[in-house]
């Protein structure tokens, strides 16, 4: 393609070639669950207005104030699982869901 395609179109298109889940990267604006990447304390403001966030991972432990989990970057193993077990709920949610319509 000569031009960058708009990120909702991408999403269809996936949806029709039976994607089961999309990690996108950037569009912070955008309206999906996300893990919030946090490099330091500075970046508190961003934790306060995102929409739908999951988790957060960082450099080193911050003081939001925030409900959500959170892991230290060299944590791997936790939020990687942490991570596949909501995408697998997530899935068999959406599933269920679909066989009971």
């Amino acid at each position: 393609m000569n031009h960058e395609m708009p990120l909702e179109k991408a999403i269809e298109i996936y949806k029709v070639l039976d994607i089961e889940c999309v990690l996108i990267e950037g569009y912070k604006k955008i309206q999906y669950p996300r893990v919030l990447l946090c490099r330091n304390q500075n970046d508190s403001d961003f934790i306060i207005k995102s929409s739908e966030p999951v988790a957060i991972i960082s450099e080193k432990q911050l003081k939001d104030g925030s409900s959500f989990p959170h892991f230290l970057r060299t944590e791997e193993d936790k939020w990687l699982k942490f991570l596949m077990d909501y995408i697998v709920s997530q899935l068999n949610e959406e599933r269920a869901y679909h066989e009971t319509v």
